[in-house]
């Protein structure tokens, strides 16, 4: 259990904190380092070096320089039950693992770990949730050691968790799809792990409960593609749970955004790839025509030519195998 002994709230701490940033990192670990034990402070901490690591490249650079990773995970382990000082971490670890150097520092210190460890600990908070599964987004889409790791640890499993725990926030399900596409690409344990525990079930709930907004479409679209990945059992599960319908339906009504029109063509793509019977289903859903449609209708965007493009040849070619049918690893 953390020590307040001292008697300050965490806002207290943030504004003494916050004044000492203007010193940059060092002082700001140096406090929680001297400290560990005092939860407020720690969570005050987190929360301040996140605003730091938030500013530029170099202040984040500051942060892990001055030692700031191994005091946030530290703290995390140490005071596991405070869902506040467990939220600010992973915002923390969330903002750091931005390149594969300090992504595979973070797992070399546990802090995936941890951040799996709040996340199952903590299934009722939103707040912790979108953060826990933004840090894995992050920390899964650079290097395939980071991501078995995680895989193992439970990442997909407490992801899962999240999705069904707050199904009504966007920001969950959002950062929740990043993660299973990150978790999941280039990887067969992790897609037989996702789709055994729903998974694409899920992603399809969420994008139709979500219908309005482009970027839970974007999401969506790019997570189901991964996790059905070139298995025919998968990609015969997602058609079985509507995913044709409300991928087409992407096409339909998101038309301005090039970037969730392209996420959509991919899947579609993908699924296209599997036989004729998913093509027909594309086909008399509309598909073909959205497809079309989107292409020429964004003729300034190469991407989405030629994700567009792909499409309709997986959905006007022969059968062919599984093995042609491409993943989507990037961000």
């Amino acid at each position: 259990m953390g020590d307040n002994s001292h008697g300050r709230t965490t806002e207290e701490f943030m504004n003494k904190l916050m004044a000492l940033s203007a010193g940059g990192a060092k002082p700001v670990v140096e406090a929680m380092r001297t400290r560990s034990q005092v939860v407020n402070l720690q969570e005050a901490g987190c929360s301040t070096l996140a605003e730091l690591a938030s500013e530029s490249s170099v202040q984040k650079d500051a942060v892990v320089s001055n030692g700031g990773l191994d005091v946030v995970v530290s703290a995390m382990h140490i005071h596991a039950n405070d869902a506040g000082l467990q939220q600010q971490g992973c915002r923390v670890l969330t903002m750091l693992a931005d390149t594969p150097e300090t992504a595979s520092t973070i797992m070399n210190s546990g802090g995936g770990i941890a951040v799996v460890k709040a996340m199952k600990l903590h299934t009722d908070k939103a707040g912790l949730q979108k953060s826990g599964c933004g840090a894995l987004w992050n920390l899964a889409g650079h290097g395939q050691d980071e991501k078995t790791i995680l895989v193992k640890a439970g990442a997909i499993e407490a992801t899962i968790l999240a999705m069904k725990a707050h199904p009504s926030n966007e920001n969950v399900q959002r950062a929740a799809c990043g993660a299973l596409k990150n978790l999941t690409a280039k990887s067969h344990e992790g897609k037989a792990l996702a789709v055994q525990h729903g998974g694409l079930e899920l992603i399809i709930a969420a994008m139709r409960t979500h219908e309005e907004s482009s970027d839970m479409q974007e999401s969506g679209c790019r997570a189901l593609r991964n996790v059905m990945g070139t298995r025919m059992e998968h990609r015969d599960r997602l058609v079985r749970a509507g995913g044709v319908e409300t991928i087409v339906n992407v096409l339909r009504q998101h038309t301005k955004s090039s970037d969730a029109l392209e996420a959509a063509c991919w899947a579609l793509r993908t699924i296209a790839s599997g036989g004729q019977t998913h093509r027909e289903r594309i086909t008399r859903c509309g598909g073909f025509d959205m497809i079309f449609a989107a292409m020429r209708s964004n003729t300034s965007s190469l991407t989405l030519g030629e994700a567009a493009s792909e499409a309709l040849k997986a959905l006007t070619a022969e059968p062919r195998t599984t093995s042609n049918a491409k993943e989507c690893h990037c961000d």
